[in-house]
């Protein structure tokens, strides 16, 4: 939630066309569905192309799907409906009102204090996603937050369009409540930076699927 180019770093080398957009301000009390339709019009190239995310963004690629002339989409270490979300975000929906009340700045205070003590035994990898996470816009957040509790996915998305790969041990997004088409052995949660090599491999060779003709 929040992050930005530098969760594709291993991506952005290994496909130079590649575009991770920004992210869009949300509207207030603005649904997951509405605000992929919105990004979809604002990134749509007007042509053939594949989509993807990680995380909270492999949820809206997956519901952008219907407004672009998607070849595929990928998803990685995310989720394709939300019956696959975590028993955790599924007991908070009664709830989804105190999202606002949660103290995102002061967090992410915590998270600076955090870093500056132990700076030094944190990997490249690690200190990249802290600092994606102490820089993201707590408005954004908390609409992040509450749309991920909220989701209801769209009925016009065809499935045999998704592909997915995720982390063994994703501590998040747990294995046990998805069906990947691959699975990164003792990969974590953010596995496009964490295991870029492998993520690349699985993204040519959706590519190569998609893109062959069919018989």
């Amino acid at each position: 939630m929040g992050a930005d180019d530098r969760v594709f770093a291993p991506q952005q080398v290994e496909f130079p066309h590649l575009i991770v957009p920004k992210w869009i301000e949300p509207k207030r009390g603005e649904s997951l569905p509405d605000y992929a339709r919105r990004f979809a019009a604002k990134i749509d190239p007007g042509e053939p192309c594949f989509i993807g995310g990680a995380s909270f963004g492999g949820m809206l690629a997956v519901e952008m799907m219907p407004h672009l002339e998607a070849k595929a989409c990928i998803l990685i270490g995310s989720v394709s409906h939300p019956d696959q979300l975590p028993p955790i975000v599924k007991w908070a929906r009664p709830f989804e009102s105190i999202t606002r009340f949660i103290p995102f700045k002061w967090i992410q205070t915590l998270m600076r204090i955090f870093v500056r003590i132990f700076d030094e035994y944190l990997s490249p990898n690690n200190r990249t996603i802290l600092s994606q996470a102490q820089n993201s816009k707590p408005k954004f957040f908390r609409w992040a937050l509450r749309a991920l509790i909220e989701w209801k996915r769209n009925g016009d998305i065809k499935p045999a369009k998704i592909y997915h790969i995720h982390g063994e041990n994703d501590p998040l997004l747990p294995l046990r409540y998805v069906t990947p088409d691959e699975v990164v052995e003792d990969g974590w949660h953010v596995i496009s930076l964490r295991n870029g090599a492998i993520v690349n491999r699985f993204i040519h060779e959706v590519m190569t699927r998609s893109s062959a003709p069919e018989n």
